[in-house]
């Protein structure tokens, strides 16, 4: 009998310290979950936050003889020569340009001609020209002209290529348009001799608008080895254009060397506009038209002037649509006689018109003209930290459909804190681009498109 109750004591005991210790156990479980609830509230709270910016531009400071590729008086005198060197600085070198009698409004006057191409015979060596090939383009002096010439030397079953170009905007319709130029051709020290006719030498001359061509004319070199070409071009509209000469050099396996050698000269490219027509009333009227070369991806100034007699003074830009184009107004100004002046409407466009008229004669001064250009740099990326916890960060990638590059971070940003990163990649004009940040939690993304 004893034995029996104590076994149930016994049993009870068991019971008992079993259900304190389950009740302590789910005590502290209860308290664990607690803390991971709180644990991943507090994760979600303070979620890691980055803000990512890509540089890839900068305005630069530009000469105006680095950057204008033709100033005309298309209504009225130029006093002193045009020359954009007289515009780089305020150092009283000016150009002075004088107003037209009207006769009181009406139309603009006979059709004014432009020279597009700057530097065309070469007299300042290769400046404005952009240059291709295995060789090196030079000026060579022939008998007291220079020309542009490009010589290279051929082995046995060789192909080369060369060109030579020049970028130039059309702020205008041209109501024609005319290019010439000069060049001659050889091809000399053929081994073995006489297998000239194992040798294709061509001349490809090409105007395209925006990347796309617009015209073209091939000449066989071999055919036609040197002439002065003058051709009416087919109607052009307003644009950024590139005028090429592309050269093609070619031997045969029967061929063990030759020297190919050309020469062009007097490169013009002339287009004829209508002048817009006089202002109603103005006894005296000035235009003069400034075009800027293509490069880079925008362009601001400002001209500091002075007139030696009141005056308006308007400034147009060449604004291009999906119809054409036209001018439109973009400052006006009442000035008066012999106080310096600045017209800032010289932005956002590549072609401009300066329209000046008075009830007096008129000249006016041009002492500087300030230009900068939107250019592009290699991409720069900046990440700060604008979350409330520190985040640790792997390495900064840059991508396109071309390339990919990693730049190694191994860094902790902490809160408030920014990561610099540079990439060795200029972007192309129009290309999109992402940028990828990858920290020890996840992959941030952002993309931009350049231009």
């Amino acid at each position: 009998m004893a034995r029996g109750i104590s076994t149930v004591i016994g049993a009870l005991l068991f019971i008992i310290v079993a259900s304190m210790l389950l009740a302590l156990i789910l005590r502290a479980f209860g308290e664990v979950t607690l803390a991971f609830n709180e644990v991943s509230n507090n994760q979600r709270f303070s979620e890691e936050r980055l803000n990512i910016q890509a540089s890839y531009g900068e305005w630069r400071v530009r000469k105006a003889s680095e950057t204008l590729t033709s100033m005309i008086v298309t209504l009225g005198t130029a006093v002193t020569p045009l020359d954009p060197v007289r515009l780089d600085s305020l150092d009283g070198n000016t150009i002075v340009v004088r107003a037209a009698p009207s006769g009181g409004g009406g139309g603009g006057g006979a059709p004014v001609t432009r020279e597009m191409i700057r530097n065309g015979a070469f007299d300042e060596g290769l400046n404005y020209w952009g240059t291709s090939g295995r060789r090196t383009w030079l000026v060579v002096n022939v008998r007291g002209d220079n020309m542009a010439n490009y010589t290279d030397s051929l082995t046995g079953n060789d192909n080369q290529q060369a060109a030579i170009w020049q970028d130039f905007t059309l702020g205008f319709t041209p109501t024609v348009a005319t290019l010439s130029f000069e060049y001659s051709s050889e091809i000399v020290n053929v081994h073995p001799p006489g297998q000239e006719k194992e040798c294709s030498f061509t001349l490809i001359v090409s105007l395209a608008r925006g990347g796309t061509i617009v015209w073209s004319q091939t000449i066989d070199l071999r055919a036609s080895p040197s002439g002065t070409r003058q051709i009416t071009l087919p109607s052009l509209q307003t644009g950024s254009y590139r005028l090429s000469f592309q050269l093609l050099m070619q031997t045969t396996a029967r061929v063990n060397r030759a020297t190919f050698r050309f020469l062009l000269d007097d490169v013009s490219l002339k287009a004829s506009e209508q002048p817009p027509p006089s202002a109603p009333g103005a006894a005296y009227q000035l235009m003069v038209s400034f075009s800027f070369t293509p490069s880079g991806l925008n362009l601001r100034g400002f001209l500091v002037a002075s007139a030696n007699s009141s005056a308006f003074i308007e400034i147009y830009r060449w604004s291009e649509s999906e119809y054409g184009g036209s001018w439109i107004l973009v400052e006006k100004q009442l000035v008066s006689a012999g106080v310096r002046f600045k017209l800032s409407g010289f932005e956002s466009s590549r072609a401009f018109l300066l329209v000046t008229y008075s009830t007096r004669g008129l000249e006016l001064t041009l002492d500087y003209l300030k230009v900068e250009v939107y250019e592009m740099t290699p991409v720069k990326v900046a990440v700060v930290n604008t979350g409330t916890e520190s985040v640790e960060i792997y390495a900064v990638w840059l991508r396109n459909t071309n390339l990919e590059v990693r730049q190694d971070a191994r860094t902790i940003l902490t809160p408030g804190s920014s990561l610099n990163v540079s990439f060795p990649v200029t972007p192309s004009p129009g290309g999109v681009y992402e940028v990828r940040v990858v920290t020890a939690t996840r992959t941030h993304r952002v993309k931009f498109t350049a231009g």
